[in-house]
């Protein structure tokens, strides 16, 4: 009845139960955790198809599957998973799609800090910038003894960077995973058009208009600050720029949406965009709003015409 009566509820309808089912979304779901960078995808195929309490026990299933079949970190193993459900929760619920992007940033940067202060309990000690700082050396240490590193790299630059702008890189992977995953079950079709999460529906979105030019300011002005205000800074302008790229993505779509080519054609053009075009991307968001404002007045006069 809820389903019915309850807008805010996504209205697919589910698959009739059949355990049979269980293995083969448990493994998706442990595939996801595994490789990271699509991560929730499998969980949202999990709450788009299965009905009940189902969706829960196969994400469950998958995150011990990613461990022991997978021999996946269990830090990793555990972000995928809280995330994972999160976003196919506020997906079933229909929470607007900027505020689930927001909320899914708010909640990566509470896990990262509850696992730094775990992390720091488990050392015994009480200063965890001590143990971030430890954590970090030790991982350029690794890195020095790669065959991979140049004689001629600047460790200490790279050290400060990680430092300050460590935090922000981990919060904008797991967004970019989490938009990759939304984008990429709207292309498959997984969502009815009346969905908000839909792709006919996805292509209307557009960030505020003030926004990429706030974050064009931000950027110049952190040039002007003090090491490591400058790292810190970049960092939370790096996240805005995350942001700015998802409009990008959205252009995209809306651009080759007319041009009816085949979802094999789209989908190799986004990967050639994420693998190379991330600032066209940023660029696309930028000038988002006077192209989605043309093809807006596009779309009124030929509706007119009709």
């Amino acid at each position: 009845m809820r389903l019915i009566n309850d807008p805010k509820t996504s209205s697919q309808s589910k698959e009739p139960m059949n355990l049979a089912l269980v293995p083969f979304y448990s493994l998706f779901c442990a595939v996801g955790f595994s490789t990271f960078i699509f991560s929730p995808l499998a969980v949202i195929l999990a709450h788009r198809r299965l009905p009940d309490f189902w969706p829960k026990v196969v994400s469950l299933a998958g995150a011990v599957l990613a461990l022991i079949l997978f021999d996946a970190p269990v830090p990793s193993v555990l972000v995928s998973f809280v995330l994972g459900l999160f976003v196919a929760d506020g997906i079933q619920k229909q929470v607007p799609v900027w505020k689930l992007m927001v909320r899914s940033g708010i909640l990566i940067a509470a896990i990262g800090l509850i696992g730094l202060l775990s992390y720091t309990a488990t050392l015994n000690q009480s200063n965890p910038w001590s143990v971030w700082v430890t954590f970090i050396e030790k991982v350029l240490e690794q890195a020095r003894k790669s065959p991979l590193a140049s004689g001629d790299w600047n460790w200490e630059t790279t050290k400060e960077l990680l430092l300050y702008q460590g935090p922000f890189y981990f919060i904008s992977g797991n967004l970019l995973s989490v938009w990759l995953s939304l984008g990429l079950s709207a292309h498959l079709g997984w969502a009815p058009e009346s969905d908000i999460y839909s792709s006919k529906n996805l292509r209307k979105l557009q960030l505020p208009r003030l926004l990429g030019p706030v974050i064009m300011l931000c950027w110049a002005g952190s040039v002007f600050l003090p090491t490591p205000a400058k790292y810190f800074a970049s960092g939370v302008v790096n996240c805005g720029l995350v942001f700015l790229s998802f409009q990008g993505f959205l252009v995209l779509s809306a651009l080759m949406e007319p041009k009816k080519w085949a979802k094999g054609v789209r989908m190799g053009i986004y990967l050639g965009f994420i693998l190379v075009g991330f600032y066209a991307l940023v660029g696309l968001g930028l000038i988002s709003p006077g192209i989605l404002t043309k093809r807006r007045v596009q779309s009124e006069v030929l509706e007119e015409s009709i």
